[in-house]
């Protein structure tokens, strides 16, 4: 899967059981959150599981 910035959103294979936090950990990824969300419901989404025979689609920058 490709798109026409790949700035905005990254997808890959997880290679091994994961968080989604730990996956963006692995691959270097940063991502720019609402400042809407609190860090509460950013833990909450960097907690979710990603499972070896997943693949995940992470947005990397907030929607305007």
């Amino acid at each position: 899967m490709t798109f026409s910035d790949p700035s905005l959103v990254w997808t890959g294979y997880a290679d091994e059981d994961t968080t989604v936090g730990g996956l963006k950990a692995s691959r270097g990824l940063t991502c720019t959150y609402s400042a809407e969300l609190t860090e509460e419901e950013r833990a909450e989404l960097d907690g979710y599981a990603v499972f070896a025979v997943d693949w995940a689609v992470i947005a990397l920058n907030a929607c305007p």
